[in-house]
């Protein structure tokens, strides 16, 4: 084969890469606006959101009128990114005026033009979360069969997206999207490979999801988690995580008596994350859950502004309403500075809360003035029998630097400045952009070589 015709492939097969590479055509909106029944004001904003993110918006005219018809005319356009597309399966647009949410959800569809009839209702607002995202276990070809009580995987190394390996009795899957960072299924014997494909009976899965981040008042906003399973669920489970500043008015009267229960109180709440599951569920409830770590990450201004990492807490609202704090450590910050905060909740996954707390007395000042260590909370902090806080006994000024002294493995997330919806930086050049480049080098290379 000469250079030519090598040259003529590889052009090819870039285009076809970068074709496949192209972002989805955003999706246009015309209509009407109505407010209890009324057409909504002129001039009143039409906020579209997907996972509570803000993805365009348009101004009402007169009789609540959004957007036209004509080819030409203005529209409430509604672009997808890419982590949207990658955090929910089938991602949803939904509309606000302020925090009044409409009652029309519309899947997000490339390149529509829809007319809407958008309804909101006053009786009906709610303070919007400021981020959501999805785990989905729809992550490739990944088929499982039942025999005799026992679970077996059969994976098709490549149909499934990421990277599949063999460790011993485990088959281990490294950015296989949905979602998740990694997921280790073990296997009773070392998984066969026949192929393309790997086959194993499972003994115990674990699943490490990415990281989702939000902004609260200019605050980072973080969780991700890892979680045991006793098999791989049907590729139609799926897991939300929601975050929020504050929780409902039930599990915030909840954990305030979860904490005076301990002779606490809390100073304030961080943020809340309420983690949903459907078509999976924690062993308690009759699910496959049988275990969960959580990692929740905040701004070094708030944690100072609880007296330290002694005074921080996860605490837990089960979906049956009982309330506990969990056992928390001070893990590390993450390159951004932000610290991270980690704990085991055995009995799975439901709503957290990153809480800060205090003595019911505020404790004498200190002698020689300054010092915010005196404000620092004893480790013997109880909220329920055998549940005591254990963090890392670090005064205020002694922190450590951040972004340094990670005391655990954490798994590799995204970083934690990078908001859903960003735009890549300089630094994170998509990989069709990569190639395109290598592609141009080569054309021009090749009308070179042709010349002479």
């Amino acid at each position: 084969m000469d250079l030519k015709t090598i040259l003529t492939i590889f052009f090819i097969l870039t285009l076809i890469g970068t074709v496949g590479a192209v972002p989805p055509k955003p999706v246009e909106f015309f209509g009407t606006a109505t407010l209890d029944g009324i057409a909504v004001p002129e001039e009143e904003l039409i906020t579209a959101k997907i996972n509570y993110n803000e993805r365009g918006s348009i101004a009402t005219r007169q009789g609540g009128i959004f957007g036209e018809t004509g080819i030409f005319g203005e529209r409430l356009i509604v672009a997808a990114t890419e982590e949207d597309l990658i955090a929910t399966i089938n991602p949803l647009i939904t509309f606000w005026i302020g925090d009044l949410k409409a009652s029309q959800e519309i899947p997000f569809s490339s390149g529509e033009v829809m007319e809407l009839a958008l309804t909101f209702n006053s009786s009906g607002g709610e303070v919007p979360p400021v981020g959501s995202g999805d785990n989905s276990f729809q992550i490739g070809t990944i088929e499982t069969t039942e025999s005799g009580g026992e679970q077996i995987v059969a994976i098709n190394q490549q149909t499934t997206t990421g990277t599949v390996t063999t460790d011993g009795n485990a088959i281990l899957l490294e950015n296989p999207g949905g979602g998740w960072e990694s997921i280790r299924l073990q296997t009773a014997e070392p998984p066969e490979v026949s192929g393309s494909i790997v086959r194993g009976t499972i003994t115990d899965v674990r699943a490490v999801s990415s990281r989702l981040t939000a902004s609260l008042d200019g605050e980072i906003a973080g969780i991700d988690f890892d979680i045991g399973m006793e098999k791989f669920p049907d590729p139609t489970a799926q897991i939300t995580r929601t975050i929020s500043k504050n929780p409902d008015p039930a599990a915030n009267s909840a954990f305030l008596l979860t904490a005076q229960n301990a002779a606490k109180e809390i100073n304030d709440i961080a943020f809340v994350v309420n983690i949903q599951k459907t078509g999976i569920d924690n062993v308690a409830d009759g699910g496959t859950i049988t275990s969960a770590t959580i990692r929740m990450v905040v701004s070094p201004s708030w944690v100072i502004a609880q007296g330290g990492v002694d005074n921080v807490v996860i605490m837990r609202r089960s979906d049956t309403g009982s309330t506990s704090s969990l056992m928390t450590r001070y893990i590390g910050n993450d390159p951004g500075g932000n610290y991270i905060f980690e704990a085991d909740s055995p009995e799975g996954l439901s709503i957290f809360a990153l809480t800060g707390v205090r003595s019911p007395s505020p404790p004498s000042p200190p002698t020689g003035g300054g010092g915010s260590s005196s404000t620092q909370a004893t480790s013997d902090f109880v909220f329920t029998p055998g549940a005591t806080i254990t963090p890392g006994p670090v005064p205020v000024e002694d922190q450590p630097t951040p972004g340094t002294q990670e005391t655990t493995p954490l798994p590799v997330v995204s970083s934690p400045d990078s908001e859903s919806g960003s735009e890549p930086t300089g630094r994170d050049l998509p990989l069709p952009y990569i190639i395109a480049g290598i592609a141009i080098a080569v054309i021009g290379l090749f009308f070179i070589m042709k010349k002479r």
